[in-house]
């Protein structure tokens, strides 16, 4: 539970003995309160991620988890989600404000973890790219931009490589750009 302090959280329980029978039926319910930000634990289905798109297009800010190896992985089932239409996917890259990858990786003492991330702030370019489904050009773009809204998997871990904190086999499986990670190291 998260505990109230300057705001009013109202919580759903999602399950059979749960508040709600599915996340899709929480969001529609979160919506009639005019939130300012609705969390979703996790999109699982088509009907999930069509009502997250709706309520981040009706105001409200909405944060929502995904299942995925990369941020541009994570937009290509959100699309395949909605339906892969033209229009879904021009909605989703006008309602996005980021995707965000992570990683924890141990720590070379073993005794803690480190958190390597993956961020895609959209840009013009960016919402372009998302418009049209170009998963590989979004992957391009996000290697080469010096928005500071965006940094690659591989920038993070090689400042966590750099500083000694993780060991490059354990970067090695954390990347979402192999090549990359093998021209880096």
């Amino acid at each position: 539970l998260i505990p109230q302090r300057r705001c009013i959280i109202t919580q759903r329980e999602v399950g059979l003995d749960g508040d709600v029978e599915s996340y899709y039926l929480g969001a529609l319910d979160a919506l009639r309160e005019r939130p300012d930000v609705i969390a979703i634990g996790e999109i699982r289905d088509a009907e999930t991620a069509q009502e997250a798109l709706a309520l981040a297009e009706s105001g409200p800010l909405v944060l929502a988890s995904l299942h995925a190896r990369s941020t541009e992985l994570g937009l290509q089932k959100m699309m395949r989600l909605l339906g892969n239409s033209e229009s879904q996917a021009q909605a989703l890259a006008h309602a996005l404000r980021g995707v965000l990858c992570q990683a924890l990786l141990p720590s070379v003492e073993g005794n803690r973890y480190h958190l390597a991330t993956e961020c895609l702030t959209p840009n013009a370019d960016m919402v372009q790219l998302i418009e049209q489904g170009d998963i590989a050009g979004i992957r391009k773009r996000l290697n080469t931009t010096r928005d500071p809204g965006c940094h690659t998997m591989n920038s993070s871990l090689e400042a966590l490589l750099s500083a000694h904190k993780v060991g490059v086999d354990d970067a090695r499986a954390a990347t979402t750009d192999r090549i990359g990670f093998a021209e880096m190291v």
